[in-house]
């Protein structure tokens, strides 16, 4: 048939009936069908639906099914297959929703018309324990761009990624209270031959001199985590972070900062490593597919990837991300009567805006932005931004499983403590300092990339 879009019932209804009825009236010449079958036929007008149910509520999950699975299926969109993803539809609806308002809120304070404007988002849910995905909303508007940012696009994520540095440091005997250097420091490195120099600072351009590990991390100070690094040593850091099966990571300390691409997608994969109790496991959308006669040709399973920390080591990150919730740069992530935890991430003048969590059973990605790169403007902050989002999914899929979870489990082998007036959290591997740790000259110049 010659250009079938002209006769899409859902646009051209008439074109489409006159066409049926010419194909009618030929199969009654032919004598393939009885003049009662015909007559019958005519006088039916079908009911129209612009598109299945699915299509119209998840689009951005349709395509992402059909691009995992054409490698191996080459004939999945004509092969007759069934197939079951892991997609909660009421959750779909509740991340659309959220995304929607998130974005509407952003737009307004930048004075921008919601038609219009360049922001857009991608919100993505999973849950810790298997890796399943609940709900993918790849862009506010798939009729105006059908790209998935969920899936395909990478940005940086910012302070998002510090908690993977804090963890390494917590797993090679760092406490929540020890005391980290949070003061200024210049760095000089080479690129192409050329001296160049770095001077990194705080969002909030001061620093307090020396601050708690966990209060470096709640309040995401710059500062403290590229001494922390230092302390440690780069390569050390490196090394560790192999663990998160993360392509092209900088071999340079601009990785303190989250200076590397990531999507959505993996971000949920690399939280895992905190939200399902140390253990890093591969968001996975597909459950199974059947052949056209019910055969199941295809089954995912949890695929663990690495054991990142340990349950106790996990758990003491987690405690300091709800403290980053409570009072830290998270506070728009609150969900009255849940634990959630989270971290925002936020990049140079606003372009990336993230908030990047979980609740004792689900994980939730919420990247916020502009698809040219331009910042977001004013506000344009993962706490800002995307954190209202995460708070709004939140309190409506409480809403809706008032049963789920809704208080972390501290494991055994985590220990509560009396510091001073601070109440801190140990483990036999990270102890509670018994003094200062010694500092280096934060003065110095150091040849460090």
């Amino acid at each position: 048939m010659k250009a079938p879009s002209s006769y899409d019932p859902t646009r051209h209804l008439d074109k489409a009936l006159t066409r049926a009825g010419t194909i009618l009236s030929r199969m009654k010449k032919l004598g393939w069908i009885t003049d009662e079958t015909y007559l019958d036929a005519i006088k039916e007008i079908p009911t129209i639906y612009k598109d299945t149910l699915t299509q119209n509520i998840a689009p951005y999950v349709t395509d992402e099914v059909v691009r995992r699975l054409k490698k191996e299926f080459p004939d999945i969109q004509s092969g007759g297959y069934t197939i079951y993803t892991t997609i909660d539809m009421e959750q779909q609806k509740i991340a659309r929703k959220a995304l929607n308002y998130a974005h509407k809120r952003i737009v307004k304070k930048q004075g921008e018309r919601v038609n219009k404007t360049s922001l857009n988002g991608a919100i993505l849910a999973v849950e810790n324990s298997t890796g399943n995905i609940k709900a993918m909303v790849g862009g506010v508007d798939y009729k105006k761009s059908a790209f998935n940012r969920a899936t395909m696009m990478t940005r940086q994520p910012g302070s998002a990624f510090k908690p993977f540095i804090y963890q390494v440091a917590l797993d090679m005997g760092y406490n929540p209270a020890t005391e980290l250097t949070d003061v200024a420091r210049t760095f000089q490195y080479y690129s192409n031959g050329k001296r160049k120099i770095w001077r990194p600072k705080n969002y909030e351009n001061n620093f307090e001199g020396f601050i708690r590990l966990r209060e470096a991390l709640v309040h995401s100070r710059n500062l403290a985590t590229i001494n922390l690094v230092t302390e440690i040593g780069l390569q050390r850091i490196l090394e560790k972070l192999k663990q998160l099966n993360i392509p092209q990571i900088p071999q340079d300390m601009s990785v303190s900062l989250g200076n590397l691409g990531l999507s959505p997608v993996k971000m949920a994969q690399i939280y895992s490593a905190f939200a399902n109790k140390g253990h890093m496991i591969e968001p996975k959308l597909v459950s199974k597919v059947l052949s056209r006669n019910g055969t199941v040709i295809y089954e995912s399973k949890t695929q663990e990837i690495s054991d990142f920390t340990t349950p106790e080591q996990a758990y003491l990150m987690t405690d300091i991300l709800r403290d980053i919730v409570l009072r830290g740069t998270g506070r728009n992530a609150k969900v009255p009567g849940v634990e959630v935890v989270g971290k925002t991430g936020t990049t140079n003048k606003n372009v990336d805006a993230w908030f990047c969590g979980y609740s004792p059973t689900e994980e939730l990605i919420v990247w916020m932005g502009r698809d040219n790169n331009k910042p977001i403007g004013r506000g344009g902050t993962g706490g800002g931004t995307s954190a209202p989002a995460f708070s709004y999914f939140f309190k409506k899929l409480y809403a809706m499983y008032p049963n789920m979870p809704k208080k972390f489990t501290r494991p055994e082998g985590v220990y509560n403590a009396v510091d001073g007036v601070i109440t801190e959290l140990y483990t036999d591997i990270s102890p509670l300092p018994t003094r200062s740790a010694s500092q280096t000259n934060p003065d110095s110049d150091l040849d460090l990339f």
